[in-house]
């Protein structure tokens, strides 16, 4: 009987009898379940189940989770998953050459003040879009201060919510690399400045010319960030970029070395190299200029 995917798998072991049994298996809730259906019908087993019988348990079994067996199943996930700390301080541990004292204490900050009591012990794969766009109107109203206490009703930058909430897109795009996490429900989640730009003359002339030139609908902010990232693809020194964006923190800069390309890599090591070995011909230098080989 043809099973469409994703509906469970059914297979065959012996028992400690050495009497082949159907077992069924399949997942729920990212979470993997198995059930032993009965005994396999063969010439020495002349009651136990065909494959088509087998298949009917298996839908059975499926449809006829208890409460308790599915609350077992939610106690694992959370042992196995892992919170937002957790997964920023393996994110951190794998990037260790790239962030600096200052990104990391930053890094903590925010995570600290802000993802680890909204979130309240979730893992990240039980973090959902309209938690993270209830944090994102939460950090519109209220300011932190350190371990989480709030202030008088003030609201954070519009750049700040910005920044905390591309952290923590770049944390659950970290977890779903790892298995941690199936979706990053923070990706679409709207960000201040994502708005569509008001009416004023200077924002007109802007869209006209986005418009125009066939480009997607994109705002000022993003100008920028297209701007640090196309010098970083074109190779760019990070310091050159630096200036031109007039970033006080070179650790700023470097989140548009990602984009940077690594294909030449090789190349420029192995010319590095060459420069001592003395079966690569040089250039000439200045007071060997115009001497040739017979000289």
């Amino acid at each position: 009987m043809a099973r469409t995917p994703g509906t469970g798998a059914l297979f065959v072991r012996a028992d400690s009898a050495g009497r082949e049994v159907w077992y069924g298996k399949w997942r729920v809730d990212g979470r993997q379940v198995k059930r032993r259906l009965g005994p396999r019908k063969s010439k020495t087993q002349p009651h136990g189940m065909t494959a088509r019988q087998a298949e009917v348990a298996l839908r059975d079994a499926m449809t006829t989770l208890t409460a308790e067996e599915l609350a077992r199943l939610a106690s694992e996930k959370r042992r196995v998953g892992r919170t937002i700390r957790q997964v920023l301080d393996a994110y951190l541990a794998d990037h260790d050459d790239l962030k600096k004292a200052t990104t990391v204490h930053d890094y903590t900050r925010v995570c600290v003040n802000w993802f680890t009591p909204f979130f309240d012990g979730k893992t990240v794969d039980e973090i959902t879009r309209r938690v993270v766009r209830a944090l994102r109107d939460r950090m519109r109203t209220t300011r932190l201060r350190n371990h989480g206490q709030a202030e008088d009703v003030k609201s954070l930058a519009p750049r700040s919510i910005r920044n905390h909430l591309t952290l923590l897109s770049t944390l659950l795009t970290y977890a779903v690399d790892r298995g941690w996490a199936s979706a990053n429900v923070a990706a679409k989640v709207p960000r201040p400045g994502d708005q569509p730009l008001p009416g004023t003359p200077l924002n007109q002339r802007f869209i006209a010319a986005r418009d125009a030139a066939g480009v997607p609908p994109i705002t000022f902010h993003g100008l920028r960030h297209t701007f640090g990232t196309t010098l970083a693809r074109d190779g760019w020194p990070v310091s050159d970029i630096q200036a031109l964006m007039g970033h006080a923190d070179i650790s700023t800069t470097q989140i548009y070395m990602h984009y940077a390309p690594r294909h030449d890599q090789a190349d420029r090591v192995a010319a590095a190299f060459a420069a001592g070995d003395p079966r690569v011909l040089t250039t000439p230098s200045a007071g060997s200029a115009g001497l040739s080989k017979s000289d």
